[in-house]
């Protein structure tokens, strides 16, 4: 254990306690946690058996003997939030796409709106300027939407591309493997366990690049998802442009036709707008029952973790950077649940702004997800500035993060830094 101690704490000391239940307790959670992998069914269950260990063993030994296995759980709990967290990023990912969505039910409902309102003057040249008006702005919107689907189709092809070389560079670790493996038959024994130690080193080299390939076949997926979203959406406005253009055709016969044709268009507002309440309704849904849920168990499992680390304090610098980690990770989390409550807010002050009949209860619902936002957003200042706190005198590389998260705590906040903005988030720390 002495040499694991050492190991672990950095610098902490020659063990002077060495209780063998407790040594084999942190190897056998070493083992666990090396073992276990991001795409497994069982890596909650897993982590969990994980930190039951881990207690059980922390009971065993005082004071900072206890170090290694409290940085250990606080690793355990962080991989924990990070099961969460993905969740909740995926659920933030599907509630954007389906108010997004429901934005264009909404735009639809002001489109049949405002030509229900047209067919009521007697002069067809105004309802023909408003329909060309309408059409401009569809095809503005189509514009966009393409543009966006080719950058989403530029990044996708790099990515693609970046798999082919990762699959390329292993194929050569394993043709190397082989030769090595070839070599070593014929060899001396001294000669035979060197050529084997080196094909180990190559098949290991050709499995990082195989995982790092396996790793962007999920980006591939993910954009492959997100270009037939946009494609999806890109549909349906050339369908409402169809929509628009037919009634331009036909506006000649307004004079016959403007009764029946208010009556009919009267009538889809009504259903346009029931179904972008619908809509928005199974959005605020999805975020009370199920993202809500998993952010709070994503915040508490690094909250656990940073304090964790934090009284891990035999182990120094190490645990005061590994707090500083986990508290970072928290506040990217509060972020997440303060832009989505964002975005909710936004699409019911937009509902509102329709002005149609029986919207105004989503004023309240606007002000609700509103003040949640702005609770998350001052939560994660708040862990930002304790993770600034942990790295804070950690070294020179620690007081450069200290220092930015420190920075974006105080523009969450609204305050002036003269910090340089935020690296890109690189996931749950820990």
């Amino acid at each position: 254990m002495c040499s694991l101690l050492a190991g672990l704490a950095l610098g902490l000391g020659a063990c002077e306690r060495a209780d063998s239940q407790y040594e084999q307790a942190i190897s056998e959670a070493r083992d666990m946690m090396t073992v276990i992998t991001a795409g497994s069914e069982t890596r909650q269950a897993d982590l969990q058996a994980v930190v039951t260990k881990l207690n059980n063993a922390m009971r065993e030994v005082e004071g900072d003997a206890k170090a290694p296995a409290q940085l250990m759980l606080a690793r355990a709990n962080s991989a924990l939030a990070e099961i969460d967290l993905n969740r909740a990023s995926a659920l933030a990912a599907q509630i954007s796409f389906d108010l997004t969505r429901a934005d264009a039910v909404a735009r639809e409902y002001n489109s049949n709106k405002a030509f229900a309102i047209t067919l009521v003057g007697p002069d067809a040249s105004e309802a023909i300027g408003s329909i060309e008006e309408q059409i401009r702005g569809i095809d503005a919107e189509i514009r966009e939407l393409e543009s966006n689907r080719d950058e989403l189709a530029d990044e996708l092809a790099e990515v693609q591309n970046e798999i082919d070389q990762l699959m390329g560079s292993a194929r050569a670790e394993r043709l190397e493997e082989a030769d090595l493996r070839d070599e070593s038959l014929d060899a001396e024994p001294m000669r035979r366990a060197e050529l084997i130690s080196q094909a180990v080193t190559k098949a290991r080299g050709a499995e990082a690049y195989e995982r790092a390939a396996a790793e962007k076949e999920l980006t591939v997926n993910s954009l492959e998802a997100a270009i037939a979203q946009v494609e999806s959406i890109i549909e349906d406005q050339r369908r409402l442009r169809a929509i628009q253009t037919s009634g331009l055709e036909r506006i000649s016969l307004i004079d016959s036709q403007i009764n029946q044709q208010r009556s009919e268009r009267q009538q889809a507002t009504r259903e346009t707008l029931d179904d972008y309440r619908s809509r928005l309704n199974a959005v605020i849904e999805t975020y009370r029952a199920e993202f809500v849920e998993a952010v709070e168990g994503a915040t508490s499992e690094l909250g656990s973790a940073a304090s964790m680390a934090r009284q891990a304090r035999g182990m120094g610098d190490l645990a005061r950077s590994a707090a500083g980690e986990h508290f970072a990770a928290q506040a990217r989390a509060l972020e997440l649940r303060a832009q989505t409550a964002a975005r909710i807010a936004a699409s019911a002050e937009y509902l509102v702004q329709t002005g149609a009949e029986g919207v105004e209860r989503f004023a309240s619902v606007a002000d609700e997800f509103r003040a949640e936002a702005e609770r998350a957003s001052e939560e994660a200042a708040n862990a930002y500035s304790e993770a600034s706190s942990s790295f804070a005198g950690t070294g020179d590389v620690a007081a450069i993060l200290s220092e930015r998260y420190e920075a974006r705590a105080m523009e969450l906040r609204g305050e002036e830094s003269s910090q340089p903005d935020m690296p890109a988030d690189d996931g749950v720390g820990g």
